[in-house]
């Protein structure tokens, strides 16, 4: 009877530990989800971190097909697949963006953004 009880113990402290570490990692993650937010919202503020998204929003091929053909076999799985890994990326990070500040970075008119930096009128980073 004694070896029982003593086994019982052992399985609730167990328990407690697992519990314990499972609300710690669970409070962990949430703060961590909070700081890429704010990070990346912080980002999309400036003028600066909107023309670093857009052009990360295109070279992950956001906008492009993701299909790659082959001369030999037609469609290049490999290269589907990370191209479809670039394209997952960037909507992972596109999911904290405000909704506001999104139609700012997406369609972001790069011409007028080149003409005014072209001028100097961008806060002196030439």
């Amino acid at each position: 009877m004694l070896k029982r009880n003593k086994w019982r113990c052992k399985v609730e402290y167990r328990r407690n530990v697992t519990n314990e570490k499972s609300i710690e990692i669970n409070k962990r993650n949430r703060i961590l989800g909070e700081l890429k937010q704010n990070s990346i919202r912080g980002l999309a503020s400036s003028p600066e971190g909107r023309l670093f998204l857009f052009f990360m929003m295109n070279d992950c091929g956001y906008n492009a097909s993701s299909l790659v053909f082959n001369e030999d076999k037609g469609v290049s799985r490999d290269a589907v697949i990370i191209n479809e890994t670039l394209r997952n990326f960037y909507l992972n990070i596109r999911k904290l963006i405000p909704k506001e500040l999104l139609r700012d970075i997406e369609f972001l008119d790069i011409d007028e953004y080149m003409r005014t930096y072209s001028k100097g009128e961008t806060n002196g980073t030439n």
